[in-house]
């Protein structure tokens, strides 16, 4: 998870928080817990998918629904926004033009660490890189990279730029 903010001067990651093996209502609680005013919530596209025994009776609810109760019941009226599935090519394409203009809290160590150390496969018969991405423990801070990448003209257009910060929880 990565609290994301705007400025007229670029893209600003002031927060993070990465693990494995929690629910989703975890890293919903994390987010709500920093106290910091989230105006857009963004997920990646697998936000649609079902999960079982979260609806009544056990049925299978939408990831989405569950997110929009969990802050519900936290008194909040979230505007959900929810990336598309581009290509992982034009995703790091983007992705690097942005980082040209983004600022990285030295905190965020985890995020800082998976660009370090995001690489691509490499074939060992050809002895050649490949054009796909290692899924390692790195690529989900990338992940995230890229779905502000891809989320920013929706969130922040040009013609709308103000002095004034504006986040974004993705």
């Amino acid at each position: 998870v990565g609290l994301i903010q705007h400025h007229t001067d670029g893209i600003r990651v002031v927060r993070e928080h990465w693990g494995q093996g929690k629910n989703l209502a975890y890293y919903l609680d994390w987010v709500i817990q920093t106290g910091i005013d989230i105006r857009y919530w963004v997920f990646p596209h697998d936000i649609a998918a079902r999960e079982l025994g979260y609806g009544k009776g056990g049925s299978a609810v939408t990831r989405r629904q569950i997110v929009q109760a969990h802050l519900r019941d936290a008194g909040l009226s979230p505007t959900i926004l929810v990336g598309g599935k581009p290509s992982v090519a034009d995703g790091i394409e983007a992705t690097k033009k942005l980082i040209e203009d983004m600022w990285i809290d030295p905190r965020c160590e985890y995020l800082i660490s998976c660009l370090q150390s995001y690489s691509k496969e490499f074939d060992e018969k050809l002895q050649v890189w490949r054009d796909v991405p290692v899924h390692d423990e790195y690529s989900h801070g990338a992940d995230l990279l890229r779905l502000v990448a891809q989320m920013q003209p929706q969130l922040y257009p040009r013609n709308k730029l103000r002095s004034n910060a504006r986040g974004a929880a993705i």
